[in-house]
């Protein structure tokens, strides 16, 4: 075999620096990203030394609305995968171990959700109930979203079901449940990490549509997706307002994407033994 591909390393650096500059940017940068400057004379302004990116079309701070976007976007991508997570792991474990009417059941549920477009399904839910809070939008992120890792799991799991060590464990007389906390969730904890690092990133590039739509935050709070869609009318004069943003969630979705691959092939995190 060849030399395991050492690609996750930058992606994971990648990864922590965008998570460090949404905990720490605001203690290093300390400009509202909300306040408006002196429209004749910093309106949409290249980069100076007060303003190292410049600013946008209503005077403000463009690195500080960056980093404000990248809180919200980490915010709602750890809060959306954990929804995720909890719900999509539970129901594919409950479906590998329980009667085949359940397993039924719970596919069948699986299968109509998958089926439906998770953007369109967001938009209803904010058409239906209004404009929701930053947290109850990633909750329905999070509740739309977990589909396609219960199927994952509860196939790990179904093939794990029939295993010398849970066919021995329910043959000594252990309930299914125990079977599962003991023996089934250990062996599908790569699974779960990996799907959810990547809804992680499924949530980070969803919070961005919605935001570019108007369905996302509230105004006037800065999300990666609400600056592309504010600075589109300025694209040919002033394309840092666009491009910017858009390398933010590119790059951020592309690094969880290759972390989520390392996490799922299960290789150990440092050199190989062999390695000199």
């Amino acid at each position: 075999m060849g030399a395991p591909s050492h690609s996750w390393r930058p992606a994971l650096a990648v990864l922590a620096a965008v998570i460090g500059v949404a905990v720490l940017g605001p203690v290093l940068w300390r400009v509202d990203p909300n306040r408006v400057g002196d429209l004749a004379t910093l309106r949409s302004a290249a980069s100076s030394w007060a303003h190292p990116l410049g600013t946008d079309e209503n005077a403000r701070d463009l690195l500080a609305r960056l980093i404000a976007g990248a809180r919200v976007s980490m915010a709602f991508g750890v809060l959306a995968a954990a929804v995720t997570a909890v719900i999509g792991a539970g129901v594919g474990l409950l479906a590998a171990v329980s009667r085949p009417w359940v397993d039924r059941a719970c596919m069948s549920v699986v299968d109509v959700g998958i089926a439906v477009p998770r953007l369109l399904l967001l938009i209803v839910l904010t058409a239906a109930f209004g404009r929701l809070s930053w947290g109850w939008l990633a909750v329905a992120m999070g509740t739309t979203g977990w589909f396609a890792l219960a199927r994952l799991v509860r196939a790990r799991a179904r093939a794990l079901v029939g295993g010398d060590f849970a066919v021995a464990a329910r043959a000594l007389g252990a309930p299914t449940m125990r079977v599962a906390v003991r023996h089934l969730i250990p062996n599908v904890t790569g699974t779960i990490a990996a799907a959810t690092v990547l809804a992680f990133a499924h949530a980070v590039t969803l919070e961005a549509a919605l935001s570019f739509i108007g369905q996302g935050a509230e105004i006037p709070i800065a999300t990666w997706g609400g600056l592309i869609s504010e600075g589109r009318a300025q694209i040919a004069t002033a394309p840092r307002l666009v491009l910017l943003p858009a390398i933010a969630i590119v790059v951020t979705v592309l690094a969880a994407g290759v972390v989520a691959d390392r996490v799922e092939r299960g290789e150990p995190w440092t050199r190989a033994n062999g390695a000199r």
